[in-house]
This record gives C-alpha cells, structure tokens and sequence, in this order.
C-alpha cells in the first residue's frame, strides 16, 4: 500500500496490522505515510482546480505533513500566477492604464507570459477608448437635448425680434463669434440658450440670493458667468461656470438689464457699478 502511495489503502492496511499485533512504532510510521499521501492527493486536486487559496491552504498541509520541498514550491508558483492573472484581469476592468502597468510588472515577476500581458494591456485600452467615447456621447446628448429645451422655451416665452438676414434673430450670438455683446437679449422668466454678453441672473448656493451678472463665454461644459455677490465692493467680481445640467435651476433672466455698458475703461456697469466686458 505505501508503495502505491494510497493513503486509503494505507490507512486500511494499518488497521490491520494493529488488529494483527504488528509493532505499534512501526504501524504509527506508516500512519505517518498516509497523512503524506493524503496531503499530496490533495495538492494535486487544488492544483487542477486552479483556485489559489485551495492551493495555498494544500501547501501548508503539504509543508507540514512533510511533502518535498520541490513539490511545495511548484504548487505555489502555480498560485502566485493565479493570483497574479485575476488581479491582471480586474485591472483591466477598471481601464486605468496605470493600474494595468502595476499589475502587468507583478503578473511579469509571477511569471506570466509577455504575450498575456501583452493582451491585458491591448484590452484595457479598448476599454477605456469605449468609456471615454461613451462619455462623450452622453456629453453630446445632455448639450443637444438642454439646447432643444431651452429652444422650445424660447418659441412659447420669449419669441422676441424677428430674425433678420441670414436667419439669426437680433441681440448677441449664442457662441463668441465676435459679434456686438453691448446689447443683451430680451429678457425672459427662464434662460434660453445663453450667450455671450447676455445679462442673467445666477443663484449663489454661499448666499442663497440671486445675483446679476453677465455671460463672459460659453464652454462645452456650460456658462461661464461673472457677477457680483450682495454687498460686494465695486470691483470684487466673482466667475463661475454653471453646468449645463443645473442651468434651469442656477440661471434666469433678470425683469430688468442695464440699457448699455458704462463708456470707459473697457468695463460695463451695473446700478453705477462698473461691469467687466465678456
């Protein structure tokens, strides 16, 4: 039976000799035998199940039952590559190219194959091509339906001026196109599409009041407005960009907007304040 290496067979046989009346010391070495044979059949189960914490937990067992070293090792460079591949794999999910290089220089000393890595990075950045193409059309998406909205309030609010030749309707441009900012859009209870120089008025989430202020550009990403706080100093002007999202709540056209911008120094004016130009 020990020359098999069946440490079920052993065990039987042991039971039978100690039933026999042979040598307790020998009968206890050959137990010793079977708990060893037991513990590789084990190894070798956690080795063809590629879970590496099986393996782990085989290879103290192995290491204590007495199993060769060589044996041990083997297993356990089996289960650093394990290891090592699905922290690869996670990596690669979460498309952060340096995360990728972290795990694909310790899945190299785990001892992967270059070609593996290889294709982790070539997946990850697949991945993250996908993400960000996925966020930028959700970006195009949110622009396209806040403009068809703000569009469709204009029609039913503020028809304002007829549009003169070429199709645009009077007052400022709706991007910086160089056009005359001096005269602001016809005043409405919401903003439509904002433009540059047009005159609104922005919610201050600090002071919870609204404040008056102008459209200096417009950014993919919304509005970029500066105005000025309730008792603020002349010349204490604040920015901010409001997100495209938010400009139905943070942004509305004032009842009133100065009729033109102070002559001088390049600034507007505001109640006698001077108004930095868009």
């Amino acid at each position: 039976a020990i020359r098999e290496g069946n440490a079920a067979a052993v065990e039987e046989a042991c039971s039978a000799a100690e039933a026999a009346g042979v040598d307790a010391d020998k009968v206890d070495a050959a137990r010793i035998k079977a708990v060893m044979f037991a513990v590789q059949e084990e190894l070798r189960a956690a080795r063809k199940s590629e879970d590496p914490a099986w393996i782990d937990q085989a290879c103290r067992r192995a290491r204590d039952a007495g199993v060769d070293a060589p044996e041990i090792e083997a297993a356990r460079a089996e289960s650093r590559k394990l290891y090592a591949r699905a922290d690869l794999a996670a990596a690669v999910q979460c498309a952060d190219m340096e995360i990728v290089e972290e795990a694909c220089q310790l899945a190299k000393e785990a001892g992967l194959a270059e070609a593996e890595l290889s294709k982790a990075r070539s997946d990850a950045k697949a991945a993250r091509s996908r993400e960000e193409s996925a966020k930028e059309a959700a970006k195009e998406a949110a622009t396209a339906s806040h403009r068809a909205a703000f569009s469709s309030a204009a029609a039913a609010e503020a028809p304002g001026p007829k549009p003169a030749a070429g199709g645009r309707t009077g007052g400022p441009a709706p991007f910086d196109t160089g056009a005359d900012l001096a005269a602001p859009g016809p005043p409405a209870t919401r903003v439509l599409l904002p433009g540059v120089g047009d005159w609104v008025e922005v919610y201050s989430n600090t002071k919870k009041v609204w404040c008056l202020g102008r459209v200096t550009k417009v950014t993919p990403e919304g509005p970029s407005i500066v105005f000025q706080l309730p008792g603020a100093a002349d010349d204490d002007w604040m920015e901010k960009v409001v997100p495209i999202e938010k400009s139905a709540s943070l942004l509305r056209r004032p009842a009133s907007v100065p009729s033109s911008p102070q002559a001088g120094g390049g600034a507007g004016g505001v109640g006698g304040m001077p108004m930095p130009n868009p």
